[in-house]
């Protein structure tokens, strides 16, 4: 994936690239939910709270393929805080765009756009909703689960 890349360069002086990133990871943040529902297994009454979808947060590498990881959310107002306007290059589709102002939604939903083959992650906290990794709806590689007993 090392010709997976985005570019960012100030407007007037596009020849210098000011950072290059590698898109890693869409993770799919989910929470519990508050519910007054019960279930009952065998003797237990046992309170119900489904998952809820939270957010997507779009990780990058910065400058290698193996750099250190970031969210595209620090990208804007951290590291390019004073550009007014920023020429971004999605990599390997060559496509380049000019966005001023607020931007960090559009670049997530660009990373989406031009990398349809990303890792995509769903979590609670930091553990792994699903066991085998998925790209845009299918699983990259299926492994049996162990269910536990309840009881």
């Amino acid at each position: 994936m090392d010709e997976h890349y985005i570019t960012f360069a100030d407007e007037d002086e596009p020849e210098t690239v000011l950072l290059k990133v590698f898109p890693s990871e869409l993770r799919r943040k989910y929470s519990l939910q508050n519910s007054n529902e019960t279930t009952r297994i065998g003797v237990h009454a046992v309170l119900e709270m489904p998952l809820e979808y939270k957010q997507t947060d779009v990780i990058v590498k910065m400058n290698t393929p193996n750099g250190a990881p970031v969210l595209v959310d620090a990208i804007i107002p951290i590291i390019l805080d004073n550009i007014e306007a920023v020429r971004i290059t999605f990599m390997p589709a060559n496509v380049t765009i000019i966005i001023r102002g607020e931007y960090t939604n559009r670049l997530e939903r660009y990373v989406y756009y031009f990398y349809p083959n990303i890792l995509e992650t769903c979590k609670f906290g930091q553990q792994d909703l699903i066991d085998a990794p998925v790209v845009h709806g299918t699983p990259v590689e299926v492994r049996e689960r162990i269910v536990p007993s309840v009881g």
